[in-house]
């Protein structure tokens, strides 16, 4: 008796239409490329970090052609982009092997970094940041949005931890993306712009201040606060304080800490402007 069966399709709701597009035989190649051929095009791919180091140097501790897999490259006039497979790549250099299976397509950079995107969108080993570089790479609208917004208020985005940021650079990526696409660009670039001008602490851009914020914002909007006198009331909170007392009311009374901070915030926005009480 064997387990080994065969390829067959199945049935599928609904049912997909058939493929018109190229022959494999045209659309890919399958060859084996030169190390010295492939190159890292730093526009959509991700920086090595301490934990792509580990990564590779497990690779370079146990390498097995049989776990390796091709590297997906795209043609250059130059050589080729490796569009998937830069650790194992990079392992491979390491221990001197010259030449590599590549699964060669073709395509311009946003071609590239698309298909960069949509290899990577389920794996949790490629940060967000990465992922969001990439898709600015790949003309993503949403974005280029908000790209647009952080470059026009001078804000970086970065994968490192938060113990070495600086002021105007932030991680909180995804928080961001979020909050494009729930409030607009408007909004958006009205609370990154408070959250810079209320000081140079790094946290007032960490994911918590954003959400924290987002919500007392909206709030202090709904009833025609003044911006003026919300920008005095954040650079007068002190937002490490802020998360830490939010996060132990998170713990005893359950709930996102993030709420907490905001219901915070508007507890002394309504001590000092009693005729524009906010309820959240």
């Amino acid at each position: 008796m064997t387990g080994l069966v065969p390829i067959e399709a199945i049935r599928l709701r609904p049912q997909p239409e058939p493929y018109r597009g190229q022959t494999a035989s045209i659309a890919v190649r399958m060859q084996i490329l030169p190390i010295g051929d492939l190159r890292i095009d730093r526009t959509y791919q991700r920086r090595l970090s301490d934990k792509s180091i580990s990564v590779i140097r497990k690779i370079t501790k146990d390498f097995q052609w049989s776990r390796f897999g091709a590297i997906t490259v795209a043609r250059l006039d130059d050589g080729f982009a490796v569009i998937d497979g830069q650790h194992r790549a990079i392992a491979a250099a390491c221990i001197g092997i010259t030449d590599l299976p590549c699964l060669v397509t073709t395509g311009e950079t946003q071609d590239q970094a698309r298909t960069f995107v949509a290899v990577n969108a389920a794996r949790t080993n490629v940060n967000s940041v990465d992922k969001f570089r990439a898709a600015c790479a790949a003309g993503d609208q949403a974005a280029l949005s908000l790209k647009t917004i952080l470059d026009d208020l001078e804000i970086t985005v970065t994968s490192m931890p938060m113990k070495d940021g600086r002021r105007r650079e932030t991680r909180a990526i995804t928080t961001l993306q979020n909050l494009l696409a729930r409030r607009g660009s408007g909004q958006t670039f009205t609370l990154l712009e408070l959250l810079t001008d209320a000081g140079d602490d790094p946290e007032y851009l960490t994911a918590f201040a954003i959400r924290a914020t987002d919500l007392h914002l909206a709030a202090v909007l709904a009833v025609e606060g003044d911006l003026d006198h919300l920008l005095a009331q954040m650079k007068a909170t002190q937002m490490d304080a802020l998360r830490s007392d939010a996060s132990r009311a998170g713990k005893m009374l359950g709930g996102a800490p993030a709420k907490h901070g905001a219901a915070m915030l508007a507890r002394t926005w309504n001590r000092l402007h009693p005729d524009r009480m906010i309820k959240l």
